[in-house]
């Protein structure tokens, strides 16, 4: 079992040739999101916006390809609130169910403390 982790370890740090996905649920519950950031993990720049100018409505799904590795993952929702994954290993398929749990900061730019 050592091994097998080890091995899918030293797969997310070389990159390989075929594409992975990146499946992005909006659960957010009635938001839309227009922004979607997928950059190699530890990055000093979220890139470009992998949405363009299309959105993902609130209940819809959108796919991205990226290579195997390692990647920090920002969603922004239409209100400018950002939810955030890091240093997850994308090997061949991830599906992140963006739901309200997963917010980390609000357009104001302060940190969600939880609660309501």
């Amino acid at each position: 079992m050592k091994h097998a982790i080890l091995a899918a370890l030293l797969i997310c740090l070389v990159p390989g040739a075929s594409a992975s996905t990146v499946q992005v649920d909006n659960n957010i519950g009635g938001w839309d999101i227009y922004e979607i950031y997928i950059t190699s993990a530890g990055s000093d720049s979220w890139g470009d916006n992998f949405l363009g100018s299309d959105i993902i409505a609130s209940g819809d799904t959108g796919e991205f390809h990226v290579d195997p590795g390692q990647y920090d993952i920002m969603v922004v929702d239409e209100d400018g609130d950002m939810y955030e994954r890091f240093s997850i290993c994308i090997l061949f398929r991830h599906v992140w169910k963006v739901t309200l749990d997963d917010l980390t900061r609000y357009a104001s730019g302060s940190a969600y403390s939880g609660g309501g």
